[in-house]
């Protein structure tokens, strides 16, 4: 299979990340905190639409130590060295011991997410999270950013290569 060159993983690398950044700080620049006790929409942010389908999405500035939903919170220096050794070991697997090829891409996004996250946290000591769902006024999702939307993008993609990958049945003669 044909390598993508290195420069090609750093403009896509660049740009994920740039895009994370601007994003997060226009949420610094122009939305209030979100308070955790807040139940009306647009919930303290940027009303993007109500009640579409019965789901509401806004734009919020909510501060994250943790990692999705706040987990791991009171454990933030553990959760910033899992981070970096997350990007070590996609580093490691994407240049030294994998195969360059299709499944490039999906840790490129990966990368770009952990390595975002781990920028905020170097830089404010939390993560900036803005984007914010609410499932029929019942279910709110997760507060997540840019970062966190690529490593899930990257997650099911990988997931999506591997279910549908040929399989190779050894025979038992």
């Amino acid at each position: 299979m044909k390598r993508r060159p290195l420069l090609t993983y750093l403009f896509l690398f660049t740009l994920f990340v740039g895009i994370d950044f601007l994003v997060k700080e226009w949420t610094l620049a122009n939305i209030t905190p979100m308070a955790l006790s807040q139940t009306q929409f647009p919930y303290g942010g940027l009303a993007v639409f109500h009640d579409f389908f019965g789901i509401d999405f806004s734009i919020n500035l909510v501060f994250n130590k943790g990692m999705a939903w706040g987990l791991f919170s009171q454990y933030p220096q553990i959760l910033l060295i899992f981070r970096l050794i997350l990007i070590g070991a996609l580093l490691l697997n994407l240049f030294v011991f994998g195969e360059r090829g299709k499944g490039d891409l999906p840790l490129i996004f990966i990368l770009s997410g952990a390595s975002g996250n781990v920028i905020d946290t170097f830089l404010r000591g939390h993560v900036i999270d803005m984007f914010y769902f609410n499932f029929w006024g019942k279910a709110p999702f997760a507060v997540f950013n840019v970062s966190d939307f690529l490593i899930c993008l990257g997650i099911v993609w990988i997931t999506l290569q591997y279910l549908t990958r040929p399989k190779i049945y050894a025979s038992a003669t």
